[in-house]
Order: structure tokens, then sequence, then C-alpha cells
């Protein structure tokens, strides 16, 4: 259960330290994040994980994600690229075969 309640506290702070180093405004977080994290959680337990999965993972999108490594703080890189892995592994044959092993060369590198 530390997973699903912990851990979930813990992407949060990631979520937040991000936007803000994005250049959103401290104050603004709760109702950008609120919204976007409470209909994925609420989409990956109606629908099920692999059916809620949204970004660019699964739309196979390789450049978007060599630019979130670009940008990302060192200290965050392995969380990013161990769940990325995982969530190419979710994506399962919603992804092509070509875009899957890309996006692992990316993730792995």
């Amino acid at each position: 259960m530390s997973v699903a309640s912990n851990y979930l506290v813990t992407l949060t702070d990631i979520a937040r330290q991000l936007a803000r180093q994005g250049g959103v405004d401290e104050a603004l977080l709760p109702a950008l994040l609120g919204p976007l994290m409470q209909g994925s959680l609420a989409n990956a337990l109606s629908m099920g994980p692999q059916q809620a999965l949204t970004g660019p993972i699964v739309r196979g999108d390789a450049a978007t994600v060599a630019r979130h490594l670009v940008v990302l703080p060192l200290e965050l890189q392995p969380a990013y690229r161990v769940l990325g892995e995982r969530t190419v592994a979710l994506a399962g044959a919603r992804l092509p075969e070509e875009a899957r092993q890309t996006l692992l060369a990316l993730l792995r590198d």
C-alpha cells in the first residue's frame, strides 16, 4: 500500500518541483496539478491503467521524452527512467515495436 499512498505523494512533490522549474507560480500548482492528477487516477481506477494511459510514451513520441531527459534535474532522471520503462511496458500493444525500442533506448541511455 505504500506505493499507492506514499509514492503518490512523492510523485506529487516531483510534479510540483518540475512545474516550478518550468516557471509555474507556487500558488497555481494546486489548480494546475489537482485536476490533472485526480483525473488520471480516476481514469486508471475506472478504465484500468493501460486504457487510461496518455502522454508521450504511449504516443511513441520519443522526441518529447528526449527533451524531458535534457531538462530534468539529474537527481530526478533515475525515477523518470524507471517509470518511463514501466510505462513502455504498460502501453503494451498500443505502442508499435519500433517506437517501443526507440523509447527504451532513450530511457536506458
